[in-house]
């Protein structure tokens, strides 16, 4: 019987060995500083700045508005005013305040000691204004027959005052309450006003104006050139 051969099979590999260390290698040269940065070269000139423009024109300056006339009285005129058509003098219609007027007025010199509110009339010698009185009918002082005004210039006797003739006053510790359209006349009390007519035998009814709108002590004087005597 024929046999075949057999391979006896190899043993175990063996092993590794450790692999040993490896040596230090050539070592790198340290690189060198960077060299200084060079200078900077110099910065151009700057080109001249160009001409400012001129300043605009300056607009033309407005008008000046008319300055407004100074009142007649305090600057008497030396000629005759007229008025065109449509045209007047208006007064005050409603005084703000107590010793106000609005009107007509004429300078004068005082005969006696006035006060703002003072029912007034010319004496008949030196024609200084005295206080008017119901009561007087006669050329003497205080005569209700004649020229009657308002005084709104207080002052002491011989000294310069001013007499309203015709308008607007407002006199709150002279005028007792007035009444719009109610008549106010010449009291038996020298210089006042009252709303009742005068009673005294020979004494003068004059209507002197009527009450007006504001408060009640505002008087439309316009004084009448008729008069009743008492009998």
């Amino acid at each position: 019987m024929a046999y075949s051969s057999y391979t006896i099979p190899a043993g175990p590999q063996g092993a590794t060995g450790y692999t040993g260390y490896t040596g230090p290698g050539n070592f790198t040269g340290y690189t060198g500083p960077n060299g200084s940065a060079g200078a900077t070269g110099y910065t151009g000139y700057s080109g001249p700045a160009g001409s400012a423009g001129g300043a605009g024109a300056t607009g033309y300056t407005g008008y000046t508005g008319y300055t407004g006339y100074t009142g007649f009285l305090d600057n008497p005129m030396t000629t005759e005013v007229g008025l065109g058509e449509n045209a007047g003098f208006s007064y005050d219609s409603a005084l703000s305040a107590d010793g106000k007027y609005s009107g007509l007025t004429l300078a004068g010199t005082a005969g006696a000691t006035l006060a703002f509110g003072d029912i007034c009339s010319p004496t008949g010698t030196s024609n200084k204004w005295v206080l008017a009185d119901a009561n007087v009918i006669t050329t003497a002082s205080g005569d209700a027959r004649g020229i009657l005004g308002v005084c709104v210039l207080a002052g002491a006797d011989t000294e310069a005052t001013k007499m309203l003739l015709h308008g607007m006053v407002r006199a709150d510790a002279k005028f007792p309450t007035l009444t719009i359209n109610e008549q106010v006349f010449l009291s038996e009390t020298a210089g006042a006003v009252t709303l009742t007519k005068p009673t005294t035998v020979d004494s003068v009814t004059r209507c002197l104006g009527f009450g007006t709108a504001g408060t009640g002590d505002n008087l439309f004087f316009n004084p009448s050139s008729d008069y009743l005597t008492r009998a």
